[in-house]
């Protein structure tokens, strides 16, 4: 059933234009046969291709990144199976058939994230199926009781300090730079088994790559539209 798999992504503020999430629609029709859903949340779906699925984002208070968060919800939607999650600076140049098809009984899948690979998973591409609504609960339950606390920090990308960071007062304190070292936290906390995707097909644009990667991400700067890249030009249409 076409509700079985799902391709969601994620638009908030104006980070990313609308073109981000069609440009992201486009690659996914092109380079996965499976029968699917693609489905946007967002809070804004304005000029966003009347074939994309949209809903709300489902919480008003988080930003930016953070907002991958909503993922986790116990229940999102009437959107069942396998979700399969992309942020929207990745540039798909193969066939992406496998990320769903690999080790399809796993719970949870990713990539290491290149840059601290033995700190986290880098969630600009996670798979699910199954239940993880402790990652957002917690969130909510230490934010609330104060124990889980917010700072902001100057972001390079951004150009000001709207990066907003959480520190969780241990010993040592907890800095969690982005929802991936939180939803890293939480996995290793319960005992979740991360499967890894091997590492040839989900590469980074600053680490290193080549094209038989599957995905190539622009995490960080720059960005998709700020290369002149040929492949780039080809694949991100």
């Amino acid at each position: 059933m076409d509700s079985d798999r799902n391709v969601v992504c994620i638009k908030w503020g104006d980070k990313f234009s609308a073109d981000y999430v069609n440009k992201l629609y486009n690659m996914v029709q092109r380079n996965l046969s499976l029968k699917h859903r693609f489905i946007c949340l967002t809070e804004d779906p304005t000029d966003l291709n009347p074939n994309i699925e949209v809903f709300p984002l489902t919480r008003n208070d988080l930003e930016y990144c953070w907002n991958k968060l909503v993922l986790f919800e116990k229940k999102l939607y009437n959107i069942n199976g396998t979700i399969l999650f992309f942020d929207l600076d990745v540039v798909i140049i193969n066939s992406i058939d496998d990320l769903f098809l690999f080790q399809p009984k796993s719970e949870f899948a990713s990539v290491k994230d290149w840059g601290f690979p033995d700190r986290c998973l880098n969630a600009s591409i996670m798979r699910m199926n199954g239940n993880f609504d402790y990652i957002i609960e917690e969130f909510y339950r230490l934010r609330a009781s104060g124990q889980l606390m917010e700072s902001r920090e100057y972001d390079d990308y951004l150009g000001s300090f709207d990066k907003v960071t959480y520190v969780l007062p241990d010993i040592p304190p907890l800095i969690f730079y982005g929802d991936q070292e939180w939803t890293t936290y939480q996995l290793t906390h319960q005992k979740a088994k991360i499967t890894w995707y091997p590492e040839n097909w989900l590469k980074s644009y600053k680490f290193g790559y080549d094209m038989s990667a599957k995905i190539v991400v622009f995490h960080g700067s720059p960005k998709p539209h700020e290369v002149e890249d040929s492949w780039v030009k080809l694949h991100w249409k």
